[in-house]
């Protein structure tokens, strides 16, 4: 742990940063930190351009800066405690005994997954959020935001020629920090991981496997492999069943503890991660993850068909609501859009209906859980980088039309005329719709068979094979893992936050198990 203290008149400064998530790559007066865990790119300007996090001390000058990036890829916490002020990259490090857990944000982690705004549930902590800075200069201790998604004023060419020339000169930038390293692209049956395996082939990388993982015979696996194969690429698949989590308990809750008191982690690539970090650990060979967050949300597959007819913060309130609410089942419905209400009334300078509901996202769901599923590679000391959120992509989607947003247009026109065309990847670009439809009808037609052969005598000895909603199974492992760790204590966590609940439907976002095993931790620690 690196201990760096900064005096002035006005504040003393304690800055904890871990040895294992930063390098030094700047001696001197003043140094400069990189994110350990993602790829380094060397220079501070390119590091600045494509939106990575950054922090510079100077000693000397009591000066100090600290940016989160463009989407919280470093995790940064501050509290104040008078004239105090202590920086960590984990809350641990500045928690102390007597701190109080805030209620009301336990309750907002269950019913989101994670607290909302920069608050985290101990109080007087808090969270760094995507695109803000940090900064002492002149004695003044301010945090502000650097960054918008989606903010006007960019003036960009958004012909698919320019998106297509961003994504050539952003691979081949990465070339340098990839040489003699073996790429892992998480291949899922969707557009984004596929773009990603694709522009890798375009700009001549060889050394890519192509990892993909969930039940036996799910149908992004066969997507995945027809893929992969079309690309001559190595295709790897990771089987996950209903005892994923539980066979590994203790990784998996030594993983859920990294929560910081703010947000459910991610474990669905815990699991496959682990898998081919041991395959290739084997096999000797120096890795990296390039996953594919998340273009379906930067090309406007967030944003709702009917966006022009939602025209009030009450439109748009009950949206975000039907969008990102997991459990209805910890707070009064009342509170929970009274809450909503008021983080929308602060977002600024956006006066289009659909850029409220982007700010959101971007600043709650995918910062705050999407992307924090790249902390699986980290878990097992493995280095990653989210091509798609580097800020030359950023600004060009934050260019485009709302027309050109909506069902992803723009960006689908890029994909499958200019990318996947020539490697005979377009397949699905008038069927997969069809493909879904086809694989939701034959689920529920197997239900219903299934709820017949029930009633029958035979169906003890038919039912051997196991049955998945989720193509990883996770309608099944998650309930699992939870029954697991809550064995033998039974409303545990009903007890614990009893004056707080008042009980409603549940809703069917499976995260809602690990978010209850992540509150009873809190409140058990």
């Amino acid at each position: 742990m690196k201990v760096i203290y900064i005096e002035n008149s006005n504040f003393r400064f304690n800055v904890l940063l871990n040895d294992d998530k930063w390098t030094l790559v700047n001696m001197g007066n003043e140094r400069i930190y990189y994110y350990k865990p993602i790829i380094q790119l060397k220079e501070e300007k390119y590091q600045k351009r494509i939106g990575l996090p950054l922090i510079k001390i100077n000693k000397k000058k009591n000066y100090l800066y600290i940016y989160s990036g463009s989407i919280s890829y470093a995790e940064i916490f501050y509290r104040i405690d008078g004239d105090i002020i202590t920086i960590s990259d984990g809350v641990n490090s500045m928690h102390k005994s007597d701190d109080i857990v805030l209620n009301d944000k336990l309750l907002e982690m269950l019913c989101f997954k994670y607290t909302l705004g920069n608050e985290t549930a101990i109080k007087d902590i808090y969270y760094l959020q995507s695109g803000e800075e940090l900064i002492l200069l002149d004695g003044v201790f301010s945090v502000t935001e650097k960054y918008y998604y989606n903010n006007d004023g960019i003036e960009l060419d958004d012909s698919i020629e320019t998106l297509y020339d961003i994504s050539i000169e952003l691979y081949n930038g990465y070339r340098g920090e990839l040489k003699n390293k073996t790429i892992i692209v998480p291949l899922s049956g969707g557009l984004d991981s596929r773009l990603i395996a694709s522009m890798l082939k375009t700009c001549n990388y060889e050394n890519v496997i192509c990892l993909c993982y969930g039940v036996r015979e799910n149908w992004e696996s066969k997507i995945s492999k027809k893929v992969a194969n079309a690309l001559d690429y190595e295709w790897i698949f990771v089987e996950y069943d209903e005892t994923t989590y539980i066979d590994k308990m203790d990784d998996t809750l030594k993983f859920i503890k990294n929560h910081n008191y703010y947000h459910t982690p991610c474990i669905q690539e815990l699991p496959s991660t682990r898998s081919i970090y041991s395959s290739l650990c084997e096999r000797d060979e120096d890795f990296v993850f390039l996953p594919g967050h998340t273009g379906d949300f930067l090309s406007g597959g967030h944003i709702p068909t009917n966006i022009r007819q939602i025209d009030s913060l009450n439109d748009i309130k009950k949206y975000i609501l039907s969008k990102h609410i997991t459990s209805y089942l910890y707070y009064p419905i009342e509170k929970i859009e009274n809450l909503i209400y008021k983080y929308i009334q602060k977002i600024p300078y956006y006066n289009e209906p659909y850029k409220l509901i982007e700010y959101y996202d971007w600043k709650e769901r995918q910062s705050k859980f999407i992307i924090k599923a790249c902390r699986a590679y980290e878990f097992y000391n493995c280095k990653w980088i989210t091509p798609l959120w580097s800020k030359p992509y950023l600004d060009y989607f934050s260019n485009i039309s709302l027309n050109s947003k909506l069902n992803k247009k723009k960006y689908k026109t890029f994909l499958y005329d200019a990318v996947f065309n020539q490697y005979g990847l377009s397949f699905d670009k008038d069927d997969k719709s069809k493909t879904i439809l086809h694989d939701g009808l034959y689920n529920l037609t197997r239900n219903k068979v299934k709820k017949i052969l029930k009633k029958m005598s035979i169906y003890k000895y038919i039912n051997k094979k196991p049955y998945y909603k989720n193509a990883c199974g996770f309608d099944r492992s998650f309930p699992l893992l939870y029954e697991s760790y809550f064995e033998n204590r039974n409303d545990v966590l009903l007890s614990h936050l009893k004056d707080d609940l008042k009980l409603y439907n549940k809703t069917n976002d499976i995260n809602v198990y690990e978010s209850e095993i992540i509150v009873d931790m809190i409140l058990n620690s």
